[in-house]
């Protein structure tokens, strides 16, 4: 998988009384030292795909020789065009190490004489020699990496110099000229000097020059009201938390203190999102950056919602169950997009700040399916999010005089229900409304209504479960009846039932 070749560079200085002669000789030991085979294990064919990722052997290998004088600072010392071959479809990483003395991680320039380029020159800096990437243009060009498009200290460690991202043609090249600068100290020993540089090649673009997954360090920001930041499972809760991430895919996701939803996620740098609006999600990080928790908002509730809200998904906990609401604007109305689930097992006191009552209280009783037997009765069945059959319920049911919210009127609207406050049971007139656009089961279970088959409940049974739909209205009809939504998959309309009939409920927003 790895190609590795070295590139020896000869430095002969000689310091005679007020001038220094540096010669600068390049000589390149360039080989393959391996392919990587990928065998299918298919039993129709068994297809070996070698990976020809090469540094060209015989690069040209002059002697590079320059001049300079005592104290100095002399770049461009000679170039060299490094080629890379390649036929992987992921590109490949050049990296880059001092190799004097044939000694991985030596950065020094060697004399002859034992001594080493040392002290410091002119410009205030340590003597040393540095290296500069060029990439030549054309169809398959590099990318220089780690500010080695500029002359940088030959490093010490194996670092990525370069890389080309995407696939290479295997008949073609991929350039990068090479140049070197030299810092010499005033009080330098006269001499001859050598150093020397590995370049190794490796396929794909994201191993470590020994084939391992690279690490780039990733600064993680938090917003004010940011709880902590998960990622691969591991939490991080410090504003200067900065984890060290592999190349390659992690998964991401926020927390945050009550009262919050997430907002989004920004990034910066060498990374990249596959969504930025999703509170979990996945990063690819190819490179250091940055993530950003963009904020949390704080939740908006139903009851402190207004028009200009419609579209947003609202919050809802009256009944110590903290459940999410998606609205829409259908016609002049605000509609939920989701039938009402308010109530448990126990009964629930809403109160006239949030809830739309003219009472101070009103006491919901607790979920069950007894009752639903007798026209006053303020019964409900909250059975939660359960498939709808014909002898299955789903979502909330209940009585006219529980969506009333006890007032249970015999004639003309409501003027309490069991809606949050600044939202309100559809009237008559307005479910009509709604079904002359959307006039059967069909199109008011698609967008922008998503109804639900829910079916009814009375008289201990369940009834037209995954096949009708019935929602209240705020409209009494009678002492005896009052008016829903219905529909099925070939109608919709409004139709007169009886007030011990569970209906689910959609609330509309107040104007």
């Amino acid at each position: 998988m790895i190609s590795r070749g070295a590139m020896k560079v000869s430095v002969s200085v000689s310091i005679f009384a007020s001038l220094a002669c540096l010669a600068s000789l390049s000589t390149f030991v360039l080989s393959s030292s391996y392919s990587h085979a990928e065998v299918s294990d298919s039993a129709l064919a068994s297809v070996t795909v070698p990976d020809v990722c090469t540094l060209e052997g015989s690069v040209v290998g002059t002697a590079h020789t320059a001049q300079v004088s005592v104290g100095s600072y002399t770049p461009n010392i000679g170039e060299t065009t490094i080629k890379v071959t390649c036929n992987d479809s992921n590109g490949y990483s050049l990296y880059a190490v001092g190799y004097s003395n044939d000694t991985v991680g030596n950065t020094n320039l060697i004399g002859t004489n034992g001594n080493i380029v040392t002290g410091t020159a002119n410009d205030g800096s340590v003597s040393n020699w540095a290296m500069k990437l060029t990439a030549v243009s054309g169809s398959f060009t590099p990318t220089i990496l780690n500010g080695y498009d500029n002359y940088h200290i030959v490093p010490d460690t194996a670092t990525k110099v370069a890389t080309r991202t995407g696939s290479i043609d295997v008949s073609s090249t991929s350039e990068i000229k090479t140049t070197y600068a030299v810092s010499i100290s005033p009080s330098q020993a006269k001499g001859d000097y050598e150093g020397k540089v590995k370049y190794t090649v490796v396929h794909p673009n994201y191993s470590n020059a020994d084939g391992t997954l690279e690490s780039y360090p990733v600064t993680l920001n938090f917003s004010a009201n940011t709880s902590s930041i998960v990622i691969d499972g591991v939490t991080y809760t410090s504003t200067s938390a900065t984890p060290s991430l592999t190349y390659g895919t992690h998964t991401i996701s926020g927390t945050y203190p009550s009262g919050y939803e997430f907002d989004s996620w920004s990034v910066t740098g060498n990374i990249t999102i596959s969504d930025s609006t999703s509170a979990s999600t996945t990063i690819n990080v190819t490179g250091a950056g940055t993530l950003t928790l963009a904020g949390f908002k704080s939740k908006l509730y139903m009851w402190n919602a207004t028009s200009a809200d419609c579209g947003e998904t609202m919050y809802d906990n009256r009944d110590g169950i903290e459940r999410a609401y998606t609205t829409t604007k259908i016609g002049n109305l605000c509609w939920m997009t989701k039938n009402l689930m308010l109530g448990t097992s126990n009964t629930v006191t809403l109160y006239k700040a949030t809830t739309n009552i003219t009472a101070d209280t009103y006491t919901l009783s607790a979920s069950s399916t007894t009752g639903f037997s007798t026209y006053t009765a303020q019964n409900i069945y909250n059975a939660g999010d359960i498939d709808c059959s014909s002898s299955q319920s789903c979502y909330g049911y209940y009585t006219f005089a529980a969506a009333t919210a006890g007032t249970n009127p015999t004639s003309g609207e409501a003027t309490s229900d069991i809606c949050p406050a600044n939202w309100r049971l559809p009237t008559r007139a307005e479910c009509l409304s709604l079904v002359s656009s959307y006039t059967t089961g069909a199109t008011l279970t698609g967008s922008p209504f998503l109804g639900i088959y829910n079916g009814n409940y009375h008289d201990s049974a369940f009834y037209q479960g995954g096949t009708h739909g019935n929602y209240w209205s705020s409209t009494a009809e009678n002492n005896i009846s009052a008016y829903g939504l219905y529909f099925y998959n070939t109608s919709a309309g409004v139709y007169s039932t009886l007030r011990y009939s569970g209906d689910g409920i959609r609330c509309v927003a107040k104007s």
